[in-house]
């Protein structure tokens, strides 16, 4: 099947703290219906904070879809998870000072 095979860096949103590097996944995309055909990436997972953390391979391959339908249960449940975190974070936020910064402009200087 022809597939647009295209790799993603990304930061890792939760990582260990040697330098592992920004993690990568790889998706193969179906050239005429766009939907993600597999996907592969990398973790990485410590037994305990005492040892070095191991990479994990893997690749998922998805052999159907269902378009149109309902969210399973699962995610739902997942991103009302998300949804608390988030407003809980907002709500820490809300009336707290932006930290003082400096950019840099086109010329070099300070701005």
């Amino acid at each position: 099947m022809p597939c647009y095979v295209i790799e993603v860096l990304r930061s890792p949103l939760v990582g260990p703290s040697d330098d592992t590097g920004p993690a990568r996944q790889t998706l193969w995309i179906d050239k005429v219906t766009y939907l993600v055909l597999r996907i592969s990436f990398r973790t990485f997972t410590s037994p305990d904070n005492s040892h070095r953390p191991l990479p994990r391979d893997w690749t998922s391959t998805f052999a159907s879809y269902h378009r149109d339908g309902p969210p399973p249960e699962w995610l739902l449940e997942i991103r009302k998870a998300f949804d608390q975190r988030t407003a809980a974070l907002s709500a820490k936020m809300l009336g707290t000072p932006a930290p003082d910064f400096n950019l840099p402009g086109l010329n070099g200087r300070q701005v």
